[in-house]
């Protein structure tokens, strides 16, 4: 890469372009990036730190290198549509877990280039280089990239090169580490596949390459949730689950060989029960066999994660993975409504309670019989002593003391005696029945004989039982 091998051939289709210099400090790119120093590089494309103007603004600008002058045309048109396919992809994808485009075009001489957000931070696999992370960091971070990949994946794209050199973290001001996904180089549309990648081509990383891609069959999302998991265990054990001399060995594993257990990989390490679980079944051979969709992976992980994901900075998906339940608090209005309810139903209680109390106070119907006729008896039937009651101008003599009935034998009832409308002026003594006399009622005790009475004497409210005697 450091020598100009030909020249640049103006055709559109890329043909001849070849692959140029390493661009120097202060070369303008696109007539707006001026490059400052490149800061990766690999086998298709350099990365550089860039700075765009007028605004400027940090930029990553990845320059990719043509196919050389061996390659066909047809190799020639294929990256050409890859890279277009990689910048429109990667321009209409708005997630805080994915790496935000801002620019791309075609530099003078003929090679492309894609003006990225500059993440000031290291690697996931500069993350490894001094052992394992720890659990609660590495489910962090690998929940960060299923969140970008769900949302790659709803909109038809899936990624098929995930690994752990395409995670870049950067920590923010809050002291919280953030994850971004990059390098869509081989990003595959789910549904409207451009046959740039047809079946029969190995594509991707050994290490991180599911066994249906790594024989050349077609793959969809499951191939992201293999990788993913490949990404999990190497953060959970700081190894590769198959590793080998070259990359035959290591894509032959991932087909044939089980994944090995991380008391095996790592038994030094110690993982929260039910981590392992879930990394293996990410791995299963089988894509049906796998999560069926990040949905399930996250909802899986969430248990395990420690610290903010960094969708929660995106209002979209924050119903989504937010990670404990956000209890919303009790406003003003709810908690006066409550005490007005606590109150009445207290009031209530107290009525009924109350109502309880004086019912239970009061005297039993059942410590006095009714009279015949419904009524309550006098106060001499039940052995109550009567109160002293004002007696009528009629009654001039106190009448015998009449002996009480016991409480527990009925009164017989008596028809009632119809005074005359007007008394006699000069009546008839009335003689007192004999006691062995049959009367048409129940035996009386004797009364004096009645007082004569005014002539307009009125007996209609006067009461017969009160006074203990029969008027005949």
């Amino acid at each position: 890469m450091d020598k100009r091998e030909g020249q640049n051939r103006p055709s559109s289709s890329g043909a001849g372009r070849t692959r140029g210099p390493i661009l120097a400090p202060g070369t303008l790119v696109g007539g707006k990036f001026r490059i400052e120093n490149r800061i990766a590089r690999g086998g298709q494309a350099s990365v550089y730190l860039a700075r765009q103007e007028p605004l400027e603004r940090a930029v990553a600008l990845k320059i990719l290198s043509p196919p050389s002058m061996e390659a066909t045309e047809a190799e020639r048109e294929e990256f050409e549509q890859r890279f277009l396919l990689e910048a429109r992809t990667l321009a209409g994808l708005d997630h805080p877990n994915i790496v935000t485009v801002y620019d791309y075009g075609e530099t003078d001489d003929g090679r492309y280039y894609l003006a990225m957000e500059y993440i000031q931070g290291g690697r996931f696999l500069d993350l490894l280089k001094s052992g394992h992370l720890a659990a609660g960091r590495a489910v962090n971070l690998t929940l960060q990239v299923a969140q970008a990949l769900r949302y790659a994946h709803k909109r038809g794209v899936v990624h098929r090169d995930v690994k752990n050199s395409n995670v870049l973290v950067r920590t923010l001001d809050n002291g919280e580490e953030q994850a971004k996904v990059v390098d869509f180089g081989l990003v595959k549309l789910s549904k409207t596949d451009s046959n740039i990648t047809q079946t029969g081509m190995i594509l991707g990383s050994p290490h991180f390459m599911a066994p249906e891609q790594a024989i050349g069959q077609g793959v969809d999302h499951r191939a992201d949730i293999y990788a993913t998991g490949v990404l999990l265990y190497c953060g959970l054990t700081g190894q590769y689950p198959f590793d080998g001399p070259h990359a035959t060995a290591i894509i032959t594993a991932h087909v044939t060989r089980d994944v090995p257990l991380f008391a095996s990989s790592a038994p030094n390490v110690r993982v929260p029960e039910g981590l392992e679980v879930i990394v293996r079944r990410c791995l299963e051979k089988k894509p049906s066999r796998r999560y069926p969709s990040m949905d399930a992976l996250i909802s899986d992980l969430l248990p395990y994660h420690s610290g903010i994901p960094s969708e929660g900075i995106s209002g979209e998906f924050n119903t989504l993975t937010a990670m404990p339940a956000i209890v919303k608090k009790r406003d003003v209005t709810t908690i006066v409504a409550g005490v007005i309810v606590g109150g009445v139903i207290a009031v209530l209680m107290a009525m009924v309670l109350a109502t309880a109390y004086m019912g239970f106070s009061m005297d039993k119907p059942s410590e006095m019989e009714l009279s015949g006729d419904g009524s309550i008896p006098a106060p001499a039937e039940v052995g109550i002593a009567p109160a002293t009651e004002v007696t009528e101008p009629s009654r001039a003599e106190t009448p015998e003391p009449v002996r009480a009935r016991p409480v527990t034998q009925p009164v017989k009832p008596r028809p009632p005696s119809t005074p005359s409308p007007k008394a006699e002026p000069t009546p008839e003594p009335v003689e007192a029945q004999p006691m062995d006399a049959t009367p048409t009622v129940a035996p009386e005790p004797e009364v004096q004989p009645p007082v004569s009475e005014p002539p307009e004497a009125d007996w209609a409210d006067e009461d017969l039982e009160a006074g203990g005697g029969d008027w005949q």
